[in-house]
């Protein structure tokens, strides 16, 4: 994905930011995302090692995601160490969190792409339009078909 981030730096530098979102959408890669912004560190603060690894674990395995005993022990600790961890630091647990980056992701490729409700919640980590649903009434959000339907 990475070459295809660079494509979109050249074009963008080259023939205008406009060109270069349409290209992003024909390729399905969110236009955003290529900045140096990193997407896991969306919680301000955040300077707990175990934590800032554990959000770039699941950023990574997004579209196929882990098991959390998995997560934990890639950054070296236990699970349940993590989710004490979690708590403390963001008050809440290593899935919530996740199941926040899920919907996030999701809204952004909602809004940025023109994959279909189900691609999109694939591409989450989700199995498919009724947990993507779910997903973001969970989170308090607009449905997809609202949040899609908000862009045009």
């Amino acid at each position: 994905m990475g070459s295809g981030y660079l494509g979109l730096e050249i074009i963008t530098a080259e023939l205008g930011e406009e060109l270069a979102r349409k290209c992003a959408s024909i390729l399905m890669i969110p236009f955003e995302r290529r900045t140096n912004e990193q997407p896991a560190l969306i919680f301000s603060g955040v300077s707990n090692r175990v934590v800032k690894q554990a959000l770039r674990v699941f950023e990574r395995t997004m579209e196929d995601p882990i098991s959390m005993t998995d997560v934990a022990r890639r950054i070296g600790t236990t699970r349940r160490q993590m989710e004490r961890i979690f708590k403390e630091e963001l008050g809440k647990s290593p899935l919530r969190v996740r199941d926040q980056l899920r919907v996030r992701k999701a809204k952004q490729l909602l809004l940025e792409t023109d994959l279909n409700f189900t691609e999109v919640a694939v591409a989450c980590g989700l199995l498919g339009m009724k947990t993507l649903n779910r997903a973001f009434a969970r989170e308090g959000e607009a449905l997809p078909r609202e949040q899609r339907a908000s862009r045009l």
